[in-house]
C-alpha cells in the first residue's frame, strides 16, 4: 500500500522505532486507518494491491527450495505502514483472525498453490543438477519469466509443465512450447490448485497483469526416470544426530545426502539414480567431514532392473579405533 502511493488514502500512521512519529495513541491511529479502503469485497482478486501479494507469493510457491511464507499473509495481514516492525507493539504485529473470512479467495489461492506444490514433485526437485536437466527457460524479459519444468520432471505424472509471471500492469501474449498436445491451465490470476479449468487456445496465451499462470500439455503415467536406493543406517547407540551420506555417480544429485526418517529404529536416506547407473558411491560422514566412515568409499551395485534397492548399513566396533560399516541388500523390487 505505501509503496504504491496510497498511504495518505489509506490513513496509516507516521512511524518511527514503533511508536508514532509525532505522539499521540496508536491504538487510535490504527483504529483510524483503512489499509482496505480500495479492496471490492465483491471482487478481491481483480484489486491491484491483491494481485501483487498474489504474484509474489505464487513466486514463491512455484519456486524449487524450501518456500517461506510470513505468518498472515494468506488473509491480506497489514501492519499499517511500518516496514521493520519488530519494535512495534502487539497493535501493529498482530494477526487479525477476522481477516480470513473476509479475504478467503487470497486464503483459498494459496491453499491451491500449496496443494499444487505437494502434488507435484516437479516442484520439489533435488538440487541443481537435477534443476538444470528439468528446467528450461522460455522468456525472460521486460517484467516476463517463463520456464518449463520438462520430461516428467522430479518423476512428475504431468509431462511439461509451464509456467508464467507476469509482472506489468498490462495483459501479455507467451507462446507455448509444440509438444504435441493441447495445454491445460490449473492456476491463472482466478484460480489456483491441481484441477484443468480451462484450455489455451493454440500455442499461445494471455496472462493478466500481475498475475501468474501454470499449464500443463498431458497426464498420464511417467516413463522410468530413476531407480531409488533407500539406505537404512543401524547404530547400537541410537545417536544418528549429524550423521548423513557423502554420495556421488547417482547422474541426477551428488553429494550430501541427509536421513530424512526414521523406520524400525534406523535412519533412512534415499538417494535418486538415474536409470542405466551401474553403481553409485558413498561415504558416511558426521556433519560436515568432522568423521568419517573408517572403511572409506563403499559402492552400491545398482545394475540390476530393480526400481527400489534396499542396503542396510550396520555400525560395527572393532578393537582398532575408528567403526567400521557392514552393508548388507536388504531387499529389492518394484515399488508399489
Amino acid at each position: 500500500m505505501a509503496s504504491q502511493g496510497l498511504k495518505q488514502a489509506a490513513g496509516l500512521p507516521e512511524l518511527e522505532n514503533g511508536r508514532l512519529k509525532y505522539g499521540g495513541s496508536l491504538e487510535e491511529a490504527v483504529g483510524a486507518a483503512d489499509p482496505y479502503f480500495a479492496v471490492d469485497p465483491q471482487n478481491i482478486l481483480r484489486n491491484e494491491t491483491v494481485r501483487r501479494s498474489l504474484l509474489a507469493n505464487g513466486l514463491i510457491l512455484t519456486s524449487q527450495g524450501i518456500p517461506f511464507l510470513h505468518a498472515g499473509d494468506e488473509m491480506l495481514r497489514s501492519k499499517y505502514g511500518d516496514h521493520n516492525s519488530y519494535r512495534s507493539p502487539d497493535v501493529i504485529n498482530a494477526i487479525r483472525w477476522d481477516r480470513k473470512q473476509a479475504f478467503i479467495p487470497v486464503f483459498q489461492y494459496y491453499k491451491g498453490l500449496i496443494e499444487l506444490r505437494r502434488k507435484h514433485p516437479a516442484f520439489r526437485l533435488h538440487g541443481r543438477q537435477e534443476i538444470e536437466r528439468s528446467l528450461e527457460f522460455l522468456r525472460c524479459d521486460s517484467g516476463v519469466v517463463s520456464y518449463m519444468l520438462k520430461d516428467n520432471a522430479g518423476g512428475d505424472v504431468w509431462n511439461n509443465i509451464v509456467v508464467i509471471f507476469n509482472a506489468n500492469t498490462e495483459t501479455i501474449t507467451q507462446s507455448l512450447p509444440n509438444t504435441g498436445g493441447c495445454w491445460n491451465i490449473v492456476v491463472d490470476h482466478s484460480y489456483a490448485g491441481t484441477e484443468a479449468f480451462r484450455i489455451a487456445d493454440n500455442q499461445e496465451v494471455q496472462v493478466e497483469g500481475l498475475s501468474m499462470m501454470v499449464l500443463y500439455d498431458s497426464y498420464g503415467e511417467p516413463a522410468p526416470r530413476s531407480k531409488i536406493i533407500e539406505v537404512h543406517y543401524d547404530r547400537p547407540d541410537g545417536d544418528y544426530r549429524g550423521w548423513n551420506l557423502w554420495v556421488w555417480g547417482t547422474g541426477i544429485q551428488d553429494g550430501q545426502c541427509d536421513f530424512r526418517q526414521m523406520e524400525n529404529g534406523r535412519a533412512v536416506a534415499r538417494i535418486e539414480a538415474e536409470i542405466g547407473v551401474q553403481s553409485v558411491g558413498y561415504i558416511l560422514r558426521l556433519n560436515d567431514w568432522e568423521e568419517k566412515s573408517a572403511d572409506g568409499d563403499r559402492f552400491i551395485d545398482c545394475s540390476g532392473s530393480e526400481k527400489l534397492i534396499k542396503v542396510l548399513v550396520r555400525e560395527r566396533r572393532p578393537a582398532s579405533p575408528g567403526n567400521a560399516h557392514d552393508p548388507l541388500k536388504l531387499s529389492s523390487g518394484h515399488t508399489a
